[in-house]
């Protein structure tokens, strides 16, 4: 097990390997809340959370202990300085959080120091990513699997082969996921379909461009050869919510196959998910 942070900055610390030696405490532990309606329990929520992070930090000297304790102070807060969440990873699932507080205490000389650091989140899910790349097929593309079967098979028949611009994308979560969707240029009011759903958006991505869907935050964006942003929340279709989660298991992935596709799946538990 790899336990470490990231700050908002990309700077990483591995917390379980000297010279940090991290105390799980209540890290994983977790809390729904219910609402209720009428006396009845209606739905359940997460609420802002607070956990104990409790690091021992060992060396040789105190004075290598004092600097080491500066560096990972300075890691945590420029989160805070940057108002900007880092993450804490339990191997792949992280949490996005801050480092709130710290109480500390010497041992050995001061060569050894503890300390007990408060994690603050507003967003209390262990999260994992899982990544899906489609990229463009040409028309004129033979699959070799067509070939085997339509040929060299004859009696196994082409529909079962896979189709220019058919996918399938596994969804390795209990639950239905979150996602973030980029669409590369070139696409002319591009379309997507996952287990028969559809998601479009009428515009036109030029080469260079790219189209952002993301489902959490309810946006839709293009974004430009230079970085410059355009809002295309009102383009997207409107019979269909391009913002639906997309389902645990496999799916078919379909789309007309002349242009790119990134789908970033979230992995949301309320602890990770454990494994031997």
């Amino acid at each position: 097990m790899i336990i470490r942070y990231v700050n908002s900055e990309g700077v990483e610390v591995i917390l379980n390997k000297e010279p940090y030696k991290v105390l799980m405490s209540d890290l994983t532990d977790y809390d729904n809340v219910e609402v209720e309606r009428n006396g009845k329990i209606a739905c359940f929520t997460k609420e802002i959370t607070e956990r104990d992070l409790n690091i021992d930090i060992i060396s040789n000297s105190k004075e290598a202990t004092q600097e080491l304790c500066n560096k990972l102070n300075e890691v945590f807060e420029k989160d805070i300085y940057n108002d900007v969440a880092g993450k804490i990873y339990i191997n792949d699932y992280y949490m996005r959080c801050f480092i709130k507080s710290c109480k500390k205490s010497k041992r050995g000389n001061g060569v050894i120091r503890s300390y007990e650091y408060t994690l603050i989140t507003d967003y209390p899910f262990w999260i994992k990513e899982t990544t899906y790349q489609y990229l463009p097929e040409s028309p004129n593309q033979v699959d070799y699997a067509t070939l085997e079967k339509g040929i060299l098979f004859p009696e196994i028949p082409f529909d079962f082969a896979p189709v220019r611009g058919e996918k399938i994308l596994e969804n390795p979560s209990f639950a239905d996921s979150n996602f973030i969707m980029t669409i590369y240029g070139f696409a002319e009011s591009p379309q997507v379909s996952i287990s028969g759903h559809s998601y479009r958006v009428e515009t036109t991505v030029y080469e260079g461009e790219r189209l952002v869907i993301d489902s959490k935050k309810g946006t839709v964006k293009k974004i430009g050869r230079l970085g410059e942003v355009v809002d295309c929340y009102n383009a997207r279709q409107k019979d269909y919510s391009v913002f639906e989660k997309i389902p645990a298991g496999l799916n078919v992935f379909q789309w007309s196959g002349g242009f790119g596709v990134d789908i970033v799946l979230f992995d949301e538990r309320s602890e990770p998910k454990w494994s031997l």
